[in-house]
């Protein structure tokens, strides 16, 4: 068999992917127990994302855990919605709404929402601080400059809420350069 650059490539993607996975089957990784209330397994949004972008700029090892404080969030809303179809390093604006539904406060003094995973679509901060304490029911409206990628393809990024090191929540966006 001839070696070619693609070859070559798949070779070190696929290497790459077995390294850094921390088990031995896809079956396996989906069934992960949970960390900070997440549910038992992930769902195949999160799953795909965690196979097309291994490498994360926060060690989710670090995540903690606080047994005497709830935090949870969920998703209200996103602008521009997942699958949108954009040009090659095209500007735009991403947005996020979501509403702290834990027991406790988000406080602006130690809270933040930061790049996660996948593609790093922005162009100014990877983290971003609260610009106010988010209360219990509360909604928080998150809006990052980014820019598409460069070559057509389907892309993902995710973002987080985090207080300390226990990540909140997770938020997503899937779309394709054409």
């Amino acid at each position: 068999m001839k070696i070619t650059q693609k070859n070559l490539s798949i070779i070190l993607l696929v290497f790459m992917l077995v390294s850094l996975m921390p088990t031995t089957s896809a079956f396996a990784l989906a069934q992960q127990p949970k960390i900070d209330g997440e549910p038992e397994a992930m769902s195949a949004r999160e799953f795909v994302d965690t196979l097309e972008h291994p490498r994360t700029p926060i060690d989710v090892n670090t995540d903690k855990f606080h047994p005497d404080e709830t935090y949870a969030c969920t998703w209200i809303n996103q602008q521009p919605a997942d699958y949108i179809e954009m040009k090659p390093r095209q500007s735009f604006d991403m947005t996020w709404v979501v509403q702290n539904t834990g027991d406790a406060v988000w406080h602006a003094s130690e809270s933040s929402y930061a790049y996660y995973s996948g593609v790093a679509m922005y162009t100014k901060s990877a983290a971003y601080a609260l610009p106010a304490d988010v209360g219990k029911g509360e909604k928080l409206r998150m809006t990052i400059d980014m820019e598409a990628p460069k070559s057509p393809g389907v892309y993902s990024t995710t973002w987080a809420v985090l207080t300390g090191n226990t990540r909140v929540c997770r938020m997503f966006l899937i779309l394709v350069v054409k």
